[in-house]
């Protein structure tokens, strides 16, 4: 695997991004114009984009970290294909060495189904096993979805 480090993405790399958003997030998530996922590309502030390409320099994974409220966030995905084989885990790493805080939004219960109509499996887990807190007190919750702050602090 290549990790590439981008502080803009290019129209394939958007387009490669937002179909692997689609695919693996909960359905109510999904964008369906490559115009609706830049404009939640937009807001982000000093944000610094990691892909994943596999050896056939496909996009298989992305990290995003940026700047809301004072604070340092954070968004990842990975292509089901490669769930498992601690890329995942390699980018947060990555991303841990150039922020002394990452926070991030997660779903944390499995009731939403995907696009497919598969369960949504929530990542909660994962996050813990790489050092981040769960931040119950801090839960964002509206008609769409409900989630839960995740917080590393170096």
């Amino acid at each position: 695997m290549n990790f590439l480090y981008v502080t803009q993405l290019n129209h394939l790399q958007k387009q490669a991004v937002m179909q692997i958003w689609n695919n693996v997030y909960p359905a109510q998530l999904t964008h369906n114009t490559l115009a609706n996922f830049e404009k939640y590309l937009v807001p982000l502030h000093n944000d610094h984009h990691i892909l994943v390409q596999n050896e056939d320099q496909d996009i298989v994974g992305w990290l995003v970290t940026f700047d809301r409220q004072q604070e340092r966030w954070f968004a990842m995905l990975m292509a089901d294909r490669v769930k498992g084989q601690g890329i995942g885990s390699e980018l947060l790493r990555q991303a841990k060495t150039m922020n002394e805080v990452l926070n991030g939004w997660v779903v944390d219960h499995n009731h939403y189904k995907r696009k497919d109509g598969t369960t949504y499996l929530s990542p909660l887990g994962f996050y813990i096993k790489n050092e981040f807190e769960v931040l119950k007190e801090n839960r964002l919750q509206d008609s769409k979805l409900s989630v839960v702050q995740v917080r590393w602090e170096q």
